[in-house]
């Protein structure tokens, strides 16, 4: 009778040992299949954070200087990605302790050479009590591996859109222009010499503006000589930037004040020739492009398509409406652009015919002898002396001021020129700058046309400006 109960419990012994290692190599191999999709899934977040704070960083370091930005959201994604690892790491720690326990719990050898059947079924106990409490620590340490998981993939796109939050704050916190000098008065001395034709002067006036608002570009602009040859240059002008939605941004040249002779003696709508003074402002340095349209009013109707390309098919009144929604949209007065403004600002300086002298070729702007047909992407062309581009060809672009069949009694600054009629809404407004669609003589500097405001034609587009808070 013992001897049938100790060949029993040898044979139960033997049996449970079988099983055991049966589970033990299930569970490596369990544990093998969680490391592989852990290592997987570990993999594919990380990639998806890559490509996302790769497409934040090639959104704002494209014309910006945002290193710290761009420390902050590398950090971000180095202290993601160890966070995943920390936690894949404690889980293995966490399944091979609980495999060693096991393991080492379960020595059948010992219990072989005990021989004992109620160590036997202690072990036994032991060993369901350990892989049930191991199930428990696997399932909880899955649910945390996910919920982490979860968190930071929602996580993520909160944090782009702080960042951009924290840029439109910055933006907008020092946009309102309250220092104590003009930054850049030491360069107006270059100005003033630059610009030393009896016609243009740059009048240094001291202005309220935060220089952290500016960065300093550099730009190629050109010129014809008198061998009817282009020169090109290269040039620094002050920037400020607009952060608008979805990434786009809107981009403001500063221009200086100064005098200027307005008009020529060529055309009767271009008489009497007259002296205006300008306060500095800031000019958009490319007419208003269909990203930013849609990043401010959502979609438009121009005929040819392109995110760069500037916005047409648009009247006065939706020129106008779009800087109303920009004002609100940033919280920074934006209108259209005097007429006395635009000329000054398309001059940059020059008394010649174009800024870049008494000819135009198809190498400096889109207009009808450049054989394009069509709008082109801003830019394209050298910018003016000021650093503002397109300022001759590619679309006409809409002023502020009623249309006047000559400059008698029009003001000498940089006022818009309206009419005592209450209904001054109902005339035409001004056109400035030619368009692909004309001939070169009609993107002179000084060549104006007035159009009813509601016109929609695929050559009409406009520019923005902002004007500099005084202190």
């Amino acid at each position: 009778m013992e001897l049938m109960i100790i060949l029993s419990g040898f044979l139960l012994a033997i049996t449970g040992g079988l099983a055991l290692r049966a589970m033990t190599r299930r569970l490596k191999r369990r544990l093998r299949i969680l490391e592989e999709n852990e290592s997987r899934r570990q993999a594919e977040l990380s990639q998806k954070l890559d490509d996302m704070f790769e497409t934040a960083q090639q959104q704002f370091a494209e014309r910006l200087n945002l290193n710290q930005i761009l420390s902050e959201i590398n950090a971000a994604t180095q202290q993601a990605v160890q966070q995943i690892n920390i936690l894949g790491e404690s889980q293995r720690m966490r399944l091979e302790v609980a495999l060693q326990q096991m393991v080492k719990q379960s020595d059948l050898d010992e219990v072989m050479r005990a021989n004992s059947f109620e160590q036997l079924s202690e072990l036994k106990q032991r060993v369901e009590k350990l892989l049930e409490e191991f199930q428990v620590n696997v399932a909880a340490a899955m649910k945390q591996r996910e919920a982490r998981q979860f968190a930071l993939e929602q996580e993520t796109p909160q944090f782009l859109t702080n960042i951009q939050q924290r840029l439109t704050d910055w933006e907008q916190k020092n946009q309102t222009i309250c220092a104590t000098t003009d930054p850049f008065q030491s360069e107006l001395p270059t100005l003033s010499q630059e610009f030393s034709s009896p016609n243009f002067s740059v009048v240094p006036v001291t202005i309220s503006v935060s220089e952290t608002m500016f960065s300093e570009i550099r730009f190629e602009t050109a010129f014809i000589d008198h061998h009817k040859k282009i020169r090109r240059d290269s040039r620094t002008a002050r920037q400020c930037t607009e952060f608008l939605p979805n990434g786009v941004m809107l981009e403001m040249i500063y221009i200086p004040g100064g005098s200027f002779t307005m008009g020529s003696e060529t055309a009767e709508s271009e008489k009497p020739v007259r002296r205006v003074t300008l306060k500095p402002f800031l000019a958009g340095k490319y007419p208003i492009t269909q990203a930013q349209w849609e990043a401010v009013l959502g979609s438009h109707s121009s005929k040819f398509k392109g995110a760069n390309r500037p916005v047409e098919m648009v009247n006065w009144h939706d020129a106008v409406r779009f800087c109303v929604k920009l004002s609100r949209l940033t919280g920074n007065q934006y209108q259209l652009l005097s007429e006395a403004q635009w000329e000054y600002a398309c001059r940059a300086g020059s008394t010649t015919m174009y800024s870049f002298g008494d000819n135009i070729m198809p190498d400096l702007a889109n207009y009808e002898g450049s054989g394009i047909k069509q709008t082109s992407e801003v830019g394209k062309y050298p910018a003016n002396a000021f650093g503002l581009y397109d300022m001759h060809g590619n679309v006409w672009e809409w002023c502020a001021d009623v249309w006047h069949e000559n400059y008698l009694s029009a003001p000498n600054d940089e006022t818009v020129w309206n009419c005592d009629n209450p209904n001054s809404m109902l005339h035409s407004r001004l056109l400035r700058g030619g368009s692909w669609y004309n001939s070169g003589d009609k993107l002179s500097s000084s060549y104006r046309i007035g159009f009813d405001v509601s016109s929609r034609y695929d050559n009409e587009g406009f520019r923005v400006m902002r004007e500099l808070t005084w202190a």
